[in-house]
Order: structure tokens, then C-alpha cells, then sequence
């Protein structure tokens, strides 16, 4: 029986909702294309972007973390204006990553810097207008919001080190919470990190508290409230929506790949590039400087953690939600080949794997655009964008 829970990170008051399950039927093949050439790109030099969102005037937001700057830019003329600035005022961030839509057409920038979340208002002003904390009863305050719907309400994944059921293994909670309330709906569980072998015995080297790269499932949340989750045993897309309606798309087959030992490498180098430290005074974080980095700390810990035999489907990460309801989910691919996504339609039928060019990685899907991110063999990154394939334009509102 499908249930939401409300509650202060443990369970309670419990209302319950008949499902419905609906769309299930025998795994599917599809074809994979490329997305061709860029259509425009920005000469800006960047070091590390996190965030990247479509406002309604076409314009972009755009986050580097490294650098710690908030841009606008505009394609068009390839201009492009910082907002505000670094810092830990009001209307300041650090570590600025990511970038979720707001109803209103305004923005929530994930301040990782200042462990907080920072509202950017919509055009033409774009001016930051507050910055908060989501504060649940139970636990300490999160700034790890992976959508808001039109409601305004923030989506959020419960931490695996919180209380739970023990027959509820490596799954995690995916949680609801309401502006001005200490309490979260629990909206139903997923497969999150695995769990090393060593449980939570105290480390003598440096490391990460999970499996790396084990199978685990994803998922996002539309504006209407609708949660689509991607799991990954069977590989097949799930939805539930704001009414409890349950559902479920076609298997999707996919072949199990080897983790090697220089994608071990690869691996913790992007966990140590894109976690942060503590140390930086007023309470805030700063980036993980370079003499963490080193050849021999990667090979060190390479040697020292847990990393899974496989890969699981899919990369792991949330998919990338477009407006006309689509989701695009991120394969597994063997080390060093291009990226690739899975389209999914709205009950979950596959209909187009999309390869992006060699070195790149998408940040964000606009209304006739995605947006990739490009880095040269000096590490500098520069923004692109793409037309979206006719075949998909046509499907929904494209």
C-alpha cells in the first residue's frame, strides 16, 4: 500500500493511498544517435561548473564553483554578468553548485560554501533576495534539495546515516518538506549507497562511507509533484504522483560493465575534486585544496576503500527532467567512452539513447536546448549548447 508519512525524520501519522500500477510490460530496445554540433557557445574560461539553468527569457544562469562566481549569460550575444559576489553575507555565497527552477521564475542556488540555500529572483532585477536553512525536527539543518515543486515545496533525500528500520538495508528515505515547517512527508524509499564492508569502523586513512560506484537508484521530482524514480534492479523507470497513482515503464536491458582500475582512479579524483572541506572560519567550506589530490593520496586511497565489481545501469546521478515530461537518465559506460542518456517518455517507454561528443557532460535541458559542459586536456571548461533531436522536439510541448 503506498503511504506518506509525515514526519521529524521518524515515522508517524500515517495517511494512506490505494495505488495504481499501470505501464509494466516486456523490456525494449532503442537506437543511439548523436546530438551533433553546438549551435552556440560561450568563450568564457571556467574552472569548475556545477549549476546551469534556463530562465523564461531564454537567458542562462550559470555557477563556478572553483571560482566561486553566479553568472548570467546570454547566448545570444555571448555576454556575460556576475551576481553579486563571494562572500558570507545575506545576499553572498561560496561554493556556489547547484541550480533548481523556483515557481515565479525565480532560482534556489545550493550555497555549499555557507551550507545553506540562496533564492535568486527572476529577471530582469535578478537580485538574491534570502538566503535559509531547511531545519527538520531530528536532524541537522540541509541544503541537499534535488527539486521544488509548484507548490513551492522542497524535495529532499533523508542522509544514510539516519535511524531506520534494519530490514530496510541501503535504502533511503525520499522526503517532502514545507516551507515553515520543522516535519517532512516521506514520500517512499530508494536504493542509495552501499554500505562498505567495514560498516562504521573508525578509519585510519582517508575515504569515502559507501561502495563506490555500486548500484544504487535515482530519481527527481516534476513540477506538478510527480516523483519519477529510475531504479536499478529491474532497470526501468517508477513514478508516483501527487494523487499516490503508482506506476511503472518496461524493463530496460542493459549489460553489466567492469569497473577497472583506472576508473577506480578517475572515480576518487571527481570525489576529491568535488567535495569540500571544513577550515575556512565562520563555519563555512572551502575546495579540496590540491595537495589532497596528489597521484599518491588517489592511489593511497585507491588501495584503502571499497569500490563494486560492476556498475549498475546507471550512473546513479538524478534525471534530468525536461518540460515536456521527458527524463534523461545517465548510463553506465565503459572508462573512457563518451556519455550517454537514456530518454525516457512519461510512463517510462524508452524512445532514443542520446551520445554526447567525447569529453563533455550535461548540466541542464531547456525548452528547445540541453547544455553541456566541455573540458580541454588543461582542465578548462567552456559552456555549449544543443539543439534538442527533432524526434524528441515533436513529443509533449517541444
Amino acid at each position: 500500500m503506498a503511504r506518506i508519512v509525515r514526519h521529524a525524520l521518524c515515522l508517524a501519522s500515517v495517511v494512506a493511498i490505494a495505488p495504481t500500477i499501470v505501464g509494466i510490460g516486456p523490456p525494449i530496445q532503442m537506437n543511439t544517435r548523436s546530438l551533433g554540433s553546438a549551435e552556440a557557445a560561450l568563450t568564457r574560461e571556467f574552472s569548475q561548473v556545477r549549476g546551469i539553468h534556463e530562465l523564461a527569457d531564454g537567458r542562462v544562469l550559470i555557477t563556478d564553483r572553483i571560482d566561486e562566481q553566479l553568472f548570467v549569460a546570454d547566448f545570444a550575444t555571448g555576454r556575460l554578468l556576475q551576481i553579486s559576489r563571494t562572500g558570507p553575507g545575506p545576499t553572498e555565497y561560496r561554493l556556489p553548485t547547484s541550480l533548481l527552477w523556483m515557481p515565479g521564475d525565480s532560482t534556489l542556488l545550493v550555497d555549499e560554501g555557507n551550507t545553506r540555500l540562496v533564492v535568486v529572483g527572476p529577471p530582469p532585477d535578478l537580485a538574491i533576495k534570502r538566503s535559509f536553512r531547511i531545519e527538520l525536527a531530528g536532524s541537522p539543518p540541509s541544503n541537499g534539495v534535488r527539486a521544488i515543486d509548484a507548490r513551492g515545496r522542497f524535495y529532499l533525500q533523508s542522509p544514510f546515516w539516519i535511524p531506520r528500520p534494519p530490514r530496510m538495508g541501503d535504502s533511503v528515505y525520499m522526503l517532502r518538506a514545507n516551507p515553515g515547517r520543522r516535519t517532512a512527508d516521506t514520500l517512499g524509499t530508494v536504493l542509495g549507497i552501499t554500505r562498505p564492508p567495514d560498516g562504521n569502523k573508525p578509519r585510519l586513512t582517508p575515504g569515502f562511507p559507501f561502495v563506490a560506484m555500486a548500484a544504487q537508484d535515482a530519481w527527481n521530482v516534476r513540477r506538478d509533484g510527480t516523483i519519477i524514480v529510475i531504479r536499478s534492479n529491474p532497470y526501468r523507470m517508477e513514478w508516483i504522483t501527487e494523487t499516490g497513482e503508482r506506476g511503472a515503464g518496461p524493463s530496460i536491458p542493459y549489460t553489466p560493465i567492469k569497473v577497472t582500475v583506472e576508473e577506480k582512479r578517475w572515480f576518487t579524483r571527481q570525489f576529491l575534486a568535488n567535495s569540500p572541506t571544513s577550515g575556512r572560519g565562520d563555519d563555512g567550506m572551502s575546495a579540496t585544496p590540491a595537495s589532497a589530490m596528489t597521484e599518491e593520496r588517489v592511489r593511497e586511497m585507491v588501495a584503502t576503500n571499497a569500490y563494486a565489481e560492476f556498475k549498475g545501469p546507471t550512473t546513479g546521478r538524478a534525471p534530468v527532467l525536461s518540460e515536456n515530461g521527458t527524463a534523461w537518465v545517465e548510463r553506465s559506460v565503459p572508462y573512457g567512452s563518451a556519455t550517454q542518456f537514456d530518454v525516457l517518455g512519461t510512463r517510462g517507454e524508452p524512445l532514443e539513447r542520446i551520445q554526447l561528443p567525447k569529453d563533455r557532460r550535461l548540466l541542464a535541458i531547456g525548452r528547445t536546448a540541453v547544455y553541456l559542459v566541455v573540458v580541454d586536456a588543461e582542465g578548462v571548461e567552456r559552456v555549449e549548447r544543443y539543439a534538442i533531436p527533432t524526434t524528441l522536439r515533436r513529443i509533449g510541448r517541444f
